[in-house]
């Protein structure tokens, strides 16, 4: 047999697909992306390369999750864009998700976590749509995303875009997120009342990065407004926003070849009512990241949560460790 020459790209390409089929089963075009720092669209294209070569197989009829829509990538304590989002967050469907050219459209049923059946046995159904416009590193992303539960005033939307652009050390990332549920209830829940609730969600996640000291910011603001729904009914308390206002800093120097020192500067009202002032914190702290031989990852942390505004409650602290092995 002839051996099959791969450029040193479509090398890294092959090898991350094999990490992650073997630690998750599974090799997604958004998992490979992220993991090597790529675009999906540059991802697609070589997964197609691949393909062509024989070395790699794809089944678009198998579960799949509906990528996720203006992720928080800077600050890590909201960074699993399965949990957190301000567009969307990840939506796990069984169906079908096509990324052509920038182009991503994905329709399927609910499953898991995103699925619901009601009394007559129907099912949640997941339709998404995004195009990607990317150009010398600047990119504008719009999104828009409709699940049904099938039932008239039980309904789900996002729309938003999300703008980044990259000038030498500086980035600047921005989303805006529109989120709605119940948007077809007109007093069909409970007489009398209407369920729509909606948020405007707003982010902004600038960096910079110069020699040997970079520094990561966020800013995050939710509008909310329930309507007449009960407490915790509305998608909204899902923790897909999971706060409606906090900010955070992290400036970082790398003391040597292997680790970095952060300091994270953080406000937080930890609440979706922007009327409650009763657990706002102010949060201080350091991060060592250590890289002491490659594919192993160390992020030791220790943390003070300052009570703040009207918060009663005691000064705390934290500390943690987490190791990563890649394999």
């Amino acid at each position: 047999m002839e051996q099959v020459k791969l450029s040193q790209s479509l090398e890294d390409y092959l090898e991350m697909v094999h990490m992650l089929r073997l630690a998750n089963g599974i090799a997604r075009v958004r998992d490979i992306a992220a993991a090597l720092k790529v675009k999906m669209p540059s991802v697609a294209k070589a997964v197609i390369e691949l393909k062509k070569l024989g070395l790699v197989t794809q089944e678009p009829y198998s579960g799949i999750e509906l990528t996720s829509e203006g992720a928080f990538n800077a600050y890590y304590g909201y960074d699993d864009p399965a949990d957190n989002a301000a567009g969307m967050k990840e939506h796990d469907i069984r169906g079908l998700e096509i990324d052509l050219a920038g182009l991503v459209l994905g329709f399927g049923f609910g499953r898991g976590d995103n699925d619901f059946a009601d009394d007559d046995g129907a099912k949640v159904y997941d339709i998404h749509a995004a195009y990607e416009f990317d150009y010398a590193g600047q990119h504008l992303r719009p999104f828009v995303d409709y699940k049904s539960f099938q039932t008239v005033q039980h309904n789900e939307f996002h729309a938003g875009v999300e703008a980044g652009l990259n000038i030498g050390g500086f980035g600047f990332r921005a989303v805006y997120g529109f989120h709605a549920d119940y948007l077809g209830d007109d007093g069909d829940v409970v007489d009398g009342q209407d369920w729509t609730s909606t948020a405007h969600a707003f982010l902004v996640e600038p960096t910079f990065e110069v020699g040997m000291f970079d520094i990561k910011t966020t800013a995050f603001y939710a509008i909310v407004d329930r309507g007449d729904a009960a407490e915790d009914a509305s998608d909204l308390d899902n923790g897909e926003i999971p706060e409606y206002f906090f900010v955070y800093a992290e400036p970082a120097f790398k003391l040597a070849e292997f680790i970095k020192l952060g300091i994270p500067v953080e406000y937080h009202t930890n609440t979706m009512d922007d009327d409650d002032d009763s657990a706002a914190t102010f949060d201080v702290g350091a991060r060592a990241y250590i890289t002491p031989v490659e594919n192993l990852e160390i992020m030791a942390f220790g943390m003070v949560d300052i009570p703040v505004q009207d918060n009663e409650d005691d000064t705390a602290l934290r500390f943690g460790l987490e190791t990563v092995f890649s394999f």
